[in-house]
């Protein structure tokens, strides 16, 4: 039986630098969406485009993080079965026995609250003095273009970033390491490896799908909102007044002052109606870049994730007839964390890819926070204390609970900044209560 346990390790290593340069190239990019809240507008479709933008985003944000730990859990359980096949090989051959492979830390990463996508002002218009509005009838979309932009940019970067695409590469590279080799676990392990290949395209490619939904409702809205223009300088123009008209992020801006004859009114009821009849007209013409991502693509979506999610539960009680190896736990990480005698725990200047923790007079830990590569905390994880509001979803969250912790980077000068987002504070999960 030809077998060459370096093959196992080698498979190992590309498992762990692609968790690596997903888990990374994902903190950096997902930073910048934590400015894209309340980018749909509070209309009817942007309601609707929201609703489905939210749960493709859901999707893809938890794919990450079930990517990450299947491939740090298989590069474990590679580890493990590679140093089963030296030790064999070890007793065969009277050789003296082998080392195994040290496996890398793993990082707490996520769980990640994707920024609500619904809110706005509720203007699509911003007329303050001739009531174009109330004439109007019906909301105008007040969807934000500037956000929309933004978000559709970071989403199609996690698609194609080098980053993620080598990361993809390293798994094909590695599964095809198994096709010579001969032990019996063999062709399980490029099937899976083959497996998590697939995924991890899929997951890059509903990134670049959720990224041109983005796109197209952007689109959508520039397109309107050209129409709705034309239509006030037209009516502008026959009120024979100056109208300041441009178009903003979220509205089109009608500056004008107030009108009182008969005949103005009249003449604003007319175009009020055009504008309402454009309304009409634009969301029947533009009804499938409302509802977002197709089916189709949120169909593969979601069979990708449940792919990886089944391989994980594999992995996570038997692999290969190999358990993998046990990581330290999270209490004993923070019995063995720094502990911070000052107010608030810092949002920056923690311990890399480590935790700071607040104690009671008693030593009892209250507060902790996980710190990533750049000393960055990614979340406050309130063990005690009082209660939070929570200003998205009108809850009110009891410790202990998690406050997102979202992270920034000035692209201008490349410093790093971090804001608490006290407005996503969700409970926390059994795994980060020590």
């Amino acid at each position: 039986m030809d077998v060459d346990p370096k093959v196992y390790y080698r498979a190992a290593t590309n498992c762990f630098d692609s968790a690596a340069a997903l888990r990374d190239s994902f903190l950096y990019v997902f930073g910048e969406l934590s400015g894209c809240s309340n980018m749909a507008g509070v209309d009817e479709s942007g309601k609707t485009w929201a609703t489905a933008y939210n749960a493709s985003a859901y999707d893809a944000v938890g794919m990450f993080q079930d990517v990450v730990a299947t491939l740090e859990n298989y590069g474990n359980a590679l580890n493990d079965i590679g140093y089963n096949h030296a030790r064999a090989d070890a007793a065969l051959t009277g050789t003296p026995q082998p080392e195994r492979p040290t496996d890398p830390g793993s990082p707490i990463f996520g769980p990640f609250a994707v920024p609500a996508p619904a809110g706005g002002t509720g203007k699509g218009i911003i007329d303050e003095s001739i009531g174009l509005l109330s004439e109007i009838g019906v909301p105008v979309p007040d969807g934000n273009t500037d956000k929309l932009a933004k978000a559709a940019d970071a989403w199609n970067r996690l698609g194609t970033i080098y980053q993620n695409t080598n990361a993809k590469d390293k798994i094909t590279i590695a599964a095809g390491l198994f096709d010579d080799q001969g032990a019996d676990d063999a062709p399980q392990v490029r099937k899976d490896l083959g497996s998590l290949d697939a995924s991890i395209g899929q997951l890059l490619a509903s990134c670049k799908d959720i990224g041109q939904s983005c796109k197209d409702y952007k689109q959508s809205l520039d397109d309107l909102r050209d129409e709705i223009e034309g239509l006030l300088k037209s009516l502008a123009k026959e009120l024979a007044i100056d109208a300041g008209i441009s178009i903003v992020a979220a509205a089109v801006s009608f500056g004008a002052g107030a009108i009182t004859a008969v005949k103005s009114l009249a003449t604003l009821k007319k175009w009020a109606g055009k504008i309402k009849d454009a309304v009409h007209a634009w969301k029947a013409a533009k009804a499938t870049k409302i509802v977002g991502l197709k089916q189709s693509a949120k169909d593969s979506l979601v069979r990708a994730r449940k792919a990886v999610k089944d391989l994980l539960d594999r992995l996570r009680q038997k692999v290969g007839g190999v358990k993998t190896v046990p990581r330290t736990s999270l209490k004993q990480d923070l019995d063995n964390a720094g502990t911070w005698t000052g107010g608030n725990l810092p949002t920056k200047g923690g311990p890399s890819n480590g935790y700071l923790v607040k104690r009671d007079p008693n030593g009892n830990i209250t507060n902790y926070s996980y710190y990533d590569s750049d000393g960055i905390a990614t979340k406050r994880v309130d063990l005690t204390g009082d209660s939070h509001f929570n200003k998205v979803t009108g809850e009110t969250v009891d410790t202990p609970h998690v406050v997102d912790i979202q992270k920034y980077v000035k692209p201008d000068t490349g410093e790093i900044f971090a804001r608490t987002d006290r407005n996503n504070v969700r409970p926390a999960l059994p795994e980060e209560i020590p």
